[in-house]
Protein backbone atom coordinates (compact mmCIF):
# COMPACT_ATOMS: atom_id res chain seq x y z
CA UNK A 1 0.00 0.00 0.00
CA UNK A 2 1.68 3.26 -1.34
CA UNK A 3 -0.06 6.63 0.38
CA UNK A 4 0.29 9.59 -2.05
CA UNK A 5 -1.48 13.05 -3.27
CA UNK A 6 -1.10 16.58 -2.32
CA UNK A 7 -2.57 18.48 1.18
CA UNK A 8 -5.94 17.68 1.68
CA UNK A 9 -5.91 14.59 -0.86
CA UNK A 10 -5.63 11.61 0.33
CA UNK A 11 -4.80 8.35 -2.62
CA UNK A 12 -4.54 4.50 -2.04
CA UNK A 13 -2.85 2.63 -4.56
CA UNK A 14 -2.31 -1.48 -4.41
CA UNK A 15 0.01 -3.72 -5.48
CA UNK A 16 0.81 -7.21 -5.72
CA UNK A 17 4.04 -8.40 -4.70
CA UNK A 18 5.36 -12.33 -5.40
CA UNK A 19 7.69 -13.39 -2.98
CA UNK A 20 9.73 -16.21 -3.05
CA UNK A 21 10.86 -18.29 0.32
CA UNK A 22 13.43 -20.71 -0.88
CA UNK A 23 14.34 -23.78 1.20
CA UNK A 24 17.62 -23.89 2.82
CA UNK A 25 17.52 -27.83 2.12
CA UNK A 26 17.20 -27.38 -1.79
CA UNK A 27 19.54 -24.52 -2.04
CA UNK A 28 21.94 -27.45 -2.82
CA UNK A 29 22.01 -30.93 -4.82
CA UNK A 30 24.13 -33.91 -4.60
CA UNK A 31 25.11 -35.16 -7.66
CA UNK A 32 27.92 -38.42 -7.44
CA UNK A 33 30.54 -40.09 -5.02
CA UNK A 34 33.21 -41.78 -7.16
CA UNK A 35 36.74 -42.80 -6.25
CA UNK A 36 39.77 -41.46 -8.46
CA UNK A 37 41.31 -44.42 -8.27
CA UNK A 38 38.59 -46.29 -9.86
CA UNK A 39 36.93 -49.79 -7.74
CA UNK A 40 38.02 -49.49 -4.13
CA UNK A 41 37.87 -52.57 -2.10
CA UNK A 42 39.09 -53.54 2.10
CA UNK A 43 42.47 -52.68 3.06
CA UNK A 44 42.60 -49.55 0.90
CA UNK A 45 44.77 -46.61 1.81
CA UNK A 46 44.85 -43.41 1.18
CA UNK A 47 41.56 -43.33 -1.47
CA UNK A 48 40.40 -40.34 -2.86
CA UNK A 49 36.95 -39.87 -2.80
CA UNK A 50 35.34 -37.33 -5.55
CA UNK A 51 31.91 -35.45 -4.46
CA UNK A 52 30.15 -33.37 -6.38
CA UNK A 53 27.62 -31.10 -5.54
CA UNK A 54 25.40 -28.42 -7.33
CA UNK A 55 24.48 -25.11 -6.55
CA UNK A 56 20.64 -24.79 -7.17
CA UNK A 57 20.08 -21.37 -6.58
CA UNK A 58 21.92 -19.18 -4.70
CA UNK A 59 23.53 -16.48 -6.57
CA UNK A 60 27.00 -15.87 -4.68
CA UNK A 61 28.07 -19.02 -2.41
CA UNK A 62 31.48 -18.37 -0.48
CA UNK A 63 33.26 -20.23 1.88
CA UNK A 64 31.55 -23.43 1.37
CA UNK A 65 32.73 -26.47 4.06
CA UNK A 66 31.74 -29.86 3.69
CA UNK A 67 31.97 -32.07 7.29
CA UNK A 68 31.52 -35.92 7.01
CA UNK A 69 31.08 -37.99 9.88
CA UNK A 70 32.34 -41.04 8.17
CA UNK A 71 30.61 -44.65 8.95
CA UNK A 72 32.96 -47.42 10.84
CA UNK A 73 35.39 -49.12 9.12
CA UNK A 74 36.53 -46.03 7.23
CA UNK A 75 38.24 -43.08 8.21
CA UNK A 76 40.27 -39.96 7.66
CA UNK A 77 43.84 -40.72 6.42
CA UNK A 78 45.16 -37.51 7.53
CA UNK A 79 44.20 -38.19 11.44
CA UNK A 80 42.71 -41.91 11.48
CA UNK A 81 39.46 -40.02 12.50
CA UNK A 82 35.99 -40.75 11.74
CA UNK A 83 35.35 -36.68 10.60
CA UNK A 84 36.06 -35.47 7.83
CA UNK A 85 36.29 -31.50 6.91
CA UNK A 86 37.44 -30.33 3.51
CA UNK A 87 36.84 -27.14 1.35
CA UNK A 88 36.37 -27.47 -2.29
CA UNK A 89 38.73 -26.89 -5.15
CA UNK A 90 38.63 -24.39 -7.71
CA UNK A 91 36.57 -25.40 -10.96
CA UNK A 92 39.86 -25.48 -13.05
CA UNK A 93 41.47 -27.91 -11.04
CA UNK A 94 37.73 -29.82 -10.76
CA UNK A 95 38.29 -30.21 -14.76
CA UNK A 96 41.04 -32.07 -14.20
CA UNK A 97 39.52 -34.26 -11.57
CA UNK A 98 36.90 -35.37 -13.31
CA UNK A 99 39.10 -36.19 -15.97
CA UNK A 100 41.56 -38.36 -13.96
CA UNK A 101 44.59 -36.78 -15.69
CA UNK A 102 46.70 -36.25 -12.62
CA UNK A 103 48.78 -38.95 -11.61
CA UNK A 104 47.74 -40.64 -8.65
CA UNK A 105 51.41 -40.45 -7.11
CA UNK A 106 51.27 -36.20 -7.62
CA UNK A 107 47.28 -35.86 -6.55
CA UNK A 108 47.68 -35.20 -2.76
CA UNK A 109 50.17 -32.22 -3.77
CA UNK A 110 47.47 -31.12 -6.29
CA UNK A 111 44.69 -31.09 -3.67
CA UNK A 112 46.92 -29.06 -1.39
CA UNK A 113 47.95 -26.63 -3.58
CA UNK A 114 44.28 -25.86 -4.61
CA UNK A 115 42.48 -26.42 -1.78
CA UNK A 116 44.52 -23.67 0.37
CA UNK A 117 44.49 -21.32 -1.77
CA UNK A 118 41.93 -18.24 -2.10
CA UNK A 119 38.35 -19.03 -1.29
CA UNK A 120 36.01 -19.55 -4.02
CA UNK A 121 32.72 -18.37 -4.97
CA UNK A 122 30.43 -20.06 -6.79
CA UNK A 123 27.04 -18.76 -8.50
CA UNK A 124 23.70 -20.44 -9.44
CA UNK A 125 24.07 -23.80 -11.46
CA UNK A 126 27.69 -24.13 -10.64
CA UNK A 127 29.24 -27.60 -9.77
CA UNK A 128 30.78 -28.19 -6.76
CA UNK A 129 33.83 -30.77 -5.92
CA UNK A 130 35.29 -32.22 -2.72
CA UNK A 131 37.94 -34.40 -2.56
CA UNK A 132 38.43 -36.63 0.35
CA UNK A 133 41.44 -38.74 1.28
CA UNK A 134 40.14 -41.86 3.12
CA UNK A 135 41.11 -45.53 4.59
CA UNK A 136 38.83 -48.16 3.53
CA UNK A 137 39.44 -51.10 6.21
CA UNK A 138 38.35 -54.73 6.72
CA UNK A 139 34.57 -53.74 5.28
CA UNK A 140 32.62 -56.08 3.01
CA UNK A 141 31.24 -54.96 -0.49
CA UNK A 142 28.83 -52.74 -0.68
CA UNK A 143 27.52 -49.05 0.11
CA UNK A 144 28.05 -47.32 2.58
CA UNK A 145 26.52 -43.72 3.72
CA UNK A 146 28.20 -40.27 5.72
CA UNK A 147 26.10 -38.11 7.49
CA UNK A 148 27.01 -34.65 7.26
CA UNK A 149 26.53 -31.19 6.45
CA UNK A 150 27.25 -27.83 3.47
CA UNK A 151 27.82 -25.18 5.40
CA UNK A 152 28.62 -21.80 3.69
CA UNK A 153 27.56 -18.15 3.05
CA UNK A 154 25.39 -16.65 1.03
CA UNK A 155 25.02 -13.13 -0.94
CA UNK A 156 23.63 -11.48 2.19
CA UNK A 157 25.83 -12.71 4.37
CA UNK A 158 24.19 -15.07 6.23
CA UNK A 159 25.82 -18.29 7.18
CA UNK A 160 23.56 -21.36 6.15
CA UNK A 161 23.71 -25.00 6.51
CA UNK A 162 22.32 -28.04 4.55
CA UNK A 163 22.39 -31.42 5.92
CA UNK A 164 24.05 -34.38 3.29
CA UNK A 165 24.14 -37.44 3.09
CA UNK A 166 26.68 -39.23 0.34
CA UNK A 167 26.60 -42.65 -0.08
CA UNK A 168 30.21 -44.69 -0.59
CA UNK A 169 30.38 -47.26 -2.88
CA UNK A 170 33.27 -50.49 -1.99
CA UNK A 171 33.34 -52.13 -5.33
CA UNK A 172 36.33 -54.24 -4.40
CA UNK A 173 39.58 -54.10 -6.06
CA UNK A 174 42.17 -56.24 -7.64
CA UNK A 175 45.27 -55.85 -5.58
CA UNK A 176 48.10 -57.71 -7.38
CA UNK A 177 48.34 -59.47 -10.80
CA UNK A 178 50.82 -62.18 -10.60
CA UNK A 179 52.32 -63.39 -13.20
CA UNK A 180 53.89 -67.21 -13.69
CA UNK A 181 55.90 -69.77 -16.07
CA UNK A 182 55.16 -73.03 -15.64
CA UNK A 183 57.96 -74.52 -13.37
CA UNK A 184 61.31 -73.39 -14.09
CA UNK A 185 61.46 -73.42 -18.09
CA UNK A 186 64.23 -73.96 -19.53
CA UNK A 187 64.28 -73.82 -24.08
CA UNK A 188 66.00 -76.39 -25.48
CA UNK A 189 65.17 -76.49 -29.15
CA UNK A 190 63.39 -73.92 -31.66
CA UNK A 191 59.89 -74.70 -30.41
CA UNK A 192 58.98 -74.61 -26.74
CA UNK A 193 55.68 -74.62 -25.68
CA UNK A 194 54.83 -73.19 -22.32
CA UNK A 195 51.59 -71.83 -19.80
CA UNK A 196 51.32 -68.38 -18.54
CA UNK A 197 49.70 -68.17 -15.54
CA UNK A 198 47.88 -65.15 -14.22
CA UNK A 199 46.15 -64.82 -10.75
CA UNK A 200 43.75 -62.50 -9.87
CA UNK A 201 44.55 -61.39 -6.15
CA UNK A 202 41.96 -59.51 -4.78
CA UNK A 203 38.34 -58.54 -4.17
CA UNK A 204 36.97 -57.86 -7.61
CA UNK A 205 36.68 -59.35 -11.08
CA UNK A 206 39.21 -58.26 -13.67
CA UNK A 207 37.18 -57.80 -16.91
CA UNK A 208 38.37 -57.63 -20.42
CA UNK A 209 41.70 -58.56 -19.58
CA UNK A 210 44.10 -57.93 -22.82
CA UNK A 211 47.60 -60.11 -21.94
CA UNK A 212 50.92 -58.61 -24.23
CA UNK A 213 53.75 -61.01 -24.01
CA UNK A 214 56.65 -58.95 -25.84
CA UNK A 215 61.05 -59.78 -25.59
CA UNK A 216 62.40 -57.15 -23.11
CA UNK A 217 65.37 -55.10 -25.15
CA UNK A 218 66.57 -58.05 -27.14
CA UNK A 219 64.20 -60.15 -28.95
CA UNK A 220 65.69 -63.80 -28.01
CA UNK A 221 62.58 -65.36 -27.82
CA UNK A 222 59.57 -64.87 -29.67
CA UNK A 223 56.26 -65.41 -28.04
CA UNK A 224 53.35 -66.35 -30.12
CA UNK A 225 50.71 -65.39 -29.72
CA UNK A 226 51.99 -61.83 -28.30
CA UNK A 227 48.35 -60.36 -27.20
CA UNK A 228 45.92 -63.02 -25.30
CA UNK A 229 42.54 -61.36 -24.57
CA UNK A 230 40.39 -63.25 -21.42
CA UNK A 231 37.07 -62.07 -20.61
CA UNK A 232 37.18 -62.16 -17.71
CA UNK A 233 39.20 -63.50 -14.03
CA UNK A 234 37.55 -63.86 -10.35
CA UNK A 235 38.73 -62.74 -7.63
CA UNK A 236 41.83 -65.50 -6.44
CA UNK A 237 41.05 -67.23 -10.22
CA UNK A 238 43.81 -68.88 -11.78
CA UNK A 239 43.68 -68.62 -15.34
CA UNK A 240 46.41 -70.50 -17.66
CA UNK A 241 47.45 -69.48 -21.11
CA UNK A 242 49.11 -71.50 -23.39
CA UNK A 243 51.99 -69.90 -25.55
CA UNK A 244 54.59 -70.94 -27.89
CA UNK A 245 58.24 -69.44 -27.23
CA UNK A 246 60.03 -69.47 -30.52
CA UNK A 247 63.60 -69.43 -30.32
CA UNK A 248 65.47 -66.06 -32.75
CA UNK A 249 69.15 -67.18 -33.64
CA UNK A 250 69.55 -63.66 -35.07
CA UNK A 251 68.21 -61.80 -31.22
CA UNK A 252 71.76 -62.17 -29.41
CA UNK A 253 73.34 -59.80 -26.92
CA UNK A 254 76.84 -58.11 -27.52
CA UNK A 255 78.61 -58.20 -24.45
CA UNK A 256 82.13 -56.09 -23.96
CA UNK A 257 82.37 -55.16 -27.55
CA UNK A 258 82.08 -57.80 -30.01
CA UNK A 259 81.17 -61.07 -28.00
CA UNK A 260 77.78 -62.21 -28.57
CA UNK A 261 75.59 -64.02 -26.37
CA UNK A 262 73.03 -66.40 -27.44
CA UNK A 263 72.06 -68.07 -24.67
CA UNK A 264 71.31 -67.48 -20.97
CA UNK A 265 68.55 -65.82 -18.84
CA UNK A 266 65.90 -63.86 -21.46
CA UNK A 267 63.34 -61.47 -19.46
CA UNK A 268 59.99 -61.13 -21.32
CA UNK A 269 57.80 -58.52 -21.09
CA UNK A 270 54.00 -59.22 -19.54
CA UNK A 271 51.69 -56.44 -19.38
CA UNK A 272 48.15 -56.72 -18.46
CA UNK A 273 45.31 -54.30 -19.46
CA UNK A 274 42.20 -54.59 -17.80
CA UNK A 275 38.85 -52.98 -16.61
CA UNK A 276 38.20 -52.86 -13.19
CA UNK A 277 34.30 -52.88 -11.60
CA UNK A 278 33.89 -49.33 -11.94
CA UNK A 279 34.86 -49.62 -15.89
CA UNK A 280 38.35 -47.64 -15.30
CA UNK A 281 41.07 -48.84 -17.20
CA UNK A 282 43.97 -50.01 -15.88
CA UNK A 283 47.65 -51.98 -16.21
CA UNK A 284 50.32 -53.85 -14.38
CA UNK A 285 53.68 -54.49 -15.92
CA UNK A 286 55.83 -57.48 -15.54
CA UNK A 287 58.75 -59.47 -16.08
CA UNK A 288 59.32 -63.17 -16.43
CA UNK A 289 62.85 -64.62 -16.88
CA UNK A 290 62.96 -67.74 -18.74
CA UNK A 291 66.40 -69.68 -19.57
CA UNK A 292 67.80 -70.66 -22.74
CA UNK A 293 70.14 -73.54 -22.87
CA UNK A 294 73.16 -73.91 -25.41
CA UNK A 295 71.65 -76.43 -27.84
CA UNK A 296 72.62 -76.88 -31.86
CA UNK A 297 69.39 -77.22 -34.19
CA UNK A 298 71.08 -77.83 -37.45
CA UNK A 299 68.32 -77.83 -40.51
CA UNK A 300 69.24 -78.54 -43.95
CA UNK A 301 67.34 -76.77 -46.77
CA UNK A 302 67.25 -76.23 -51.09
CA UNK A 303 68.14 -80.21 -51.17
CA UNK A 304 68.52 -80.91 -54.86
CA UNK A 305 69.48 -84.40 -55.35
CA UNK A 306 69.92 -85.74 -59.13
CA UNK A 307 72.13 -88.36 -60.89
CA UNK A 308 73.10 -90.06 -63.95
CA UNK A 309 73.50 -93.89 -64.64
CA UNK A 310 77.34 -93.75 -62.66
CA UNK A 311 77.20 -91.24 -60.57
CA UNK A 312 75.06 -89.22 -57.98
CA UNK A 313 75.21 -85.18 -56.83
CA UNK A 314 73.49 -83.27 -54.31
CA UNK A 315 73.76 -79.91 -53.11
CA UNK A 316 71.92 -77.69 -50.46
CA UNK A 317 72.33 -75.19 -47.50
CA UNK A 318 73.00 -76.24 -43.78
CA UNK A 319 71.90 -73.58 -41.62
CA UNK A 320 72.25 -74.08 -37.84
CA UNK A 321 68.65 -72.70 -35.88
CA UNK A 322 70.38 -72.81 -32.53
CA UNK A 323 71.62 -70.59 -29.75
CA UNK A 324 75.29 -72.44 -29.85
CA UNK A 325 77.53 -73.08 -32.58
CA UNK A 326 78.08 -76.20 -34.06
CA UNK A 327 82.06 -77.45 -34.70
CA UNK A 328 83.39 -79.62 -37.63
CA UNK A 329 80.32 -80.06 -39.99
CA UNK A 330 80.70 -82.94 -41.84
CA UNK A 331 77.81 -83.93 -44.72
CA UNK A 332 77.98 -87.36 -46.22
CA UNK A 333 75.80 -89.10 -49.01
CA UNK A 334 75.75 -92.89 -49.14
CA UNK A 335 74.40 -94.32 -52.28
CA UNK A 336 74.54 -98.32 -52.99
CA UNK A 337 77.08 -99.04 -50.52
CA UNK A 338 79.67 -96.10 -51.49
CA UNK A 339 79.64 -92.65 -49.59
CA UNK A 340 81.15 -89.46 -50.66
CA UNK A 341 81.49 -86.87 -47.56
CA UNK A 342 82.76 -82.81 -47.55
CA UNK A 343 84.11 -81.14 -44.65
CA UNK A 344 82.24 -78.06 -43.82
CA UNK A 345 83.45 -76.61 -40.72
CA UNK A 346 82.05 -74.74 -37.59
CA UNK A 347 78.55 -73.39 -38.21
CA UNK A 348 77.72 -69.89 -36.18
CA UNK A 349 74.00 -69.54 -34.67
CA UNK A 350 71.82 -68.05 -36.88
CA UNK A 351 74.88 -68.75 -40.13
CA UNK A 352 73.90 -70.93 -43.08
CA UNK A 353 76.86 -72.82 -45.34
CA UNK A 354 76.49 -74.33 -48.75
CA UNK A 355 77.33 -78.06 -49.38
CA UNK A 356 78.06 -80.35 -53.13
CA UNK A 357 78.62 -84.11 -52.64
CA UNK A 358 79.66 -86.27 -55.76
CA UNK A 359 79.34 -89.97 -55.37
CA UNK A 360 80.32 -92.91 -57.78
CA UNK A 361 77.13 -94.50 -58.19
CA UNK A 362 73.15 -94.40 -58.80
CA UNK A 363 70.32 -95.31 -56.49
CA UNK A 364 66.24 -93.98 -56.50
CA UNK A 365 67.32 -93.19 -53.02
CA UNK A 366 70.60 -92.37 -50.53
CA UNK A 367 70.81 -91.53 -46.95
CA UNK A 368 72.38 -87.89 -46.17
CA UNK A 369 73.95 -87.79 -42.68
CA UNK A 370 75.25 -84.70 -40.36
CA UNK A 371 77.71 -85.14 -38.40
CA UNK A 372 79.21 -82.34 -35.63
CA UNK A 373 80.68 -81.55 -32.44
CA UNK A 374 79.33 -79.45 -29.47
CA UNK A 375 81.35 -77.07 -27.04
CA UNK A 376 81.78 -79.96 -24.77
CA UNK A 377 83.25 -82.30 -28.05
CA UNK A 378 80.32 -84.97 -28.27
CA UNK A 379 79.50 -86.03 -31.68
CA UNK A 380 75.88 -85.82 -32.67
CA UNK A 381 74.87 -87.19 -36.17
CA UNK A 382 72.04 -87.02 -37.52
CA UNK A 383 70.38 -88.76 -41.18
CA UNK A 384 68.20 -88.73 -43.71
CA UNK A 385 66.65 -90.72 -47.00
CA UNK A 386 66.86 -88.23 -49.90
CA UNK A 387 64.99 -89.32 -53.33
CA UNK A 388 67.63 -88.61 -56.06
CA UNK A 389 66.01 -88.06 -59.34
CA UNK A 390 67.35 -89.83 -62.37
CA UNK A 391 69.43 -87.29 -65.02
CA UNK A 392 69.10 -88.11 -68.68
CA UNK A 393 72.52 -88.13 -70.73
CA UNK A 394 72.50 -85.73 -73.59
CA UNK A 395 73.69 -87.86 -76.58
CA UNK A 396 75.31 -85.20 -79.36
CA UNK A 397 74.88 -86.87 -82.70
CA UNK A 398 77.61 -86.51 -85.13
CA UNK A 399 76.78 -84.03 -88.29
CA UNK A 400 78.87 -84.45 -91.48
CA UNK A 401 79.80 -81.39 -92.64
CA UNK A 402 79.52 -80.99 -96.49
CA UNK A 403 82.84 -79.95 -98.02
CA UNK A 404 82.73 -76.02 -99.52
CA UNK A 405 84.66 -74.58 -103.01
CA UNK A 406 86.58 -72.34 -99.87
CA UNK A 407 87.79 -75.75 -98.44
CA UNK A 408 89.08 -76.92 -102.15
CA UNK A 409 90.53 -73.49 -103.28
CA UNK A 410 92.73 -74.16 -99.67
CA UNK A 411 93.88 -77.51 -100.06
CA UNK A 412 94.66 -77.05 -104.01
CA UNK A 413 96.74 -74.04 -102.85
CA UNK A 414 98.67 -76.04 -99.97
CA UNK A 415 98.79 -78.95 -102.55
CA UNK A 416 100.48 -76.70 -105.38
CA UNK A 417 102.43 -74.79 -102.58
CA UNK A 418 104.28 -78.21 -101.63
CA UNK A 419 104.83 -79.46 -104.92
CA UNK A 420 106.75 -76.08 -106.04
CA UNK A 421 108.70 -76.45 -102.66
CA UNK A 422 109.41 -80.11 -103.75
CA UNK A 423 110.76 -79.37 -106.92
CA UNK A 424 112.96 -76.41 -106.19
CA UNK A 425 114.29 -78.65 -103.31
CA UNK A 426 114.94 -81.14 -106.01
CA UNK A 427 116.59 -78.96 -108.20
CA UNK A 428 118.74 -77.08 -105.36
CA UNK A 429 120.32 -80.62 -104.48
CA UNK A 430 120.50 -81.93 -108.03
CA UNK A 431 122.90 -79.07 -108.56
CA UNK A 432 125.03 -79.90 -105.85
CA UNK A 433 125.45 -82.91 -106.46
CA UNK A 434 126.66 -82.65 -110.00
CA UNK A 435 129.09 -79.87 -109.19
CA UNK A 436 130.50 -82.51 -106.91
CA UNK A 437 131.20 -85.05 -109.46
CA UNK A 438 132.83 -82.43 -112.26
CA UNK A 439 135.90 -81.80 -109.58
Amino acid sequence: MVLSGGPGVRYVEEYNLKINVCDDARAVEFVDSRWYEGAVGPNTYGAHLVISIRNNYVDNMRGAILELNLPNGISNSHDNSSYVKITPISAGAAGFIQQSQIPISTLEEFLSAYQTGAPQTFSRGDILTFVATLNVFNLDIGQYNAEGKLSYVDQWGTRRTVNAEIPITILGRTEYVGIYMNGSLSVRKRFTEALLTIVNFGSSPMYDVYIMVSPYRVATLIPSPSVIYVKNISPNEKREIPITLAYNPLGSITQEGSTMITYGPVPLMISVIYRDASGMLKSFNNTITIIVEPFIDLRIKNIKATGTKSSSTISGTIVNYGSATAYRVEVSLEVNDVVGSTLIGDVDPGSEVAFRIDVPGYNETGVLRISYYNVFNELSCSEMVVKITLREEAVVPVQKKEVGIETWIIVGAVAVFLAVSAFLIYRFLKTHSTSRSQS
